[in-house]
């Protein structure tokens, strides 16, 4: 606290240690195992979880790596898309035309189911690419500024901190996120064989 003449004037600083907050496990993991969660982010975004509010705000540091990582899937995505929409038999939506649907309908209709699995397969596989991305976050920010994710942080556990049990650990924790959307596609797949 300064004094100016009759002025006061407080001067603050605050610093929170960043935590990892890209995916719901990385949430979770912060929420019940991290000792030192401190919220900090920018926009402020409120979850409710019985009666315990917590408010966090997204810096452009956190952010940038999301906004690499969306860059990257969807151009997968839109590619896998076109062709899936490209494949779906001419005869099927000429037949609805004449039936009478309208655009809409022959795309819901129509369009949607026969590219049903191929939706399946990108959001299987985008799924798994989100729980395990490691190297945009290690090139970019390398855990810093609250862009820490497991991938990364079971890396520097096990190498950085020569922590294998921990390490270990987290390398379980990524394989158990990842193992039921696996099933349910594999599952699926086989119903469909």
């Amino acid at each position: 606290m300064y004094m100016t003449g009759r002025t006061e004037m407080k001067i603050s600083i605050a610093s929170a240690a960043p935590r990892p907050m890209f995916t719901l496990l990385n949430a979770c993991w912060n929420m019940s195992l991290a000792s030192t969660w401190v919220p900090n982010w920018p926009l402020v975004i409120t979850f409710t979880m019985s009666n315990t509010f917590i408010t966090r705000t997204m810096s452009v540091v956190t952010t940038t790596p999301m906004v690499v990582l969306i860059w990257i899937q969807v151009g997968f995505a839109m590619v896998i898309l076109s062709a899936a929409i490209k494949a779906v038999p001419g005869e099927l939506i000429e037949a609805a035309k004449i039936d009478g649907a309208t655009e809409a309908q022959v795309f819901w209709r129509v369009t949607l189911p026969q590219i049903a699995t191929t939706i399946g397969v990108i959001v299987t596989t985008l799924i798994v690419g989100v729980m395990k991305v490691y190297d945009i976050v290690k090139v970019s920010t390398n855990g810093q500024f609250g862009t820490q994710v497991l991938a990364n942080q079971m890396f520097q556990e096990t190498f950085s901190f020569n922590d294998f049990g921990k390490g270990s650990a987290l390398a379980m924790l990524i394989f158990f996120s990842v193992l039921p959307v696996m099933i349910i596609n594999i599952r699926r797949m086989q119903r469909e064989n």
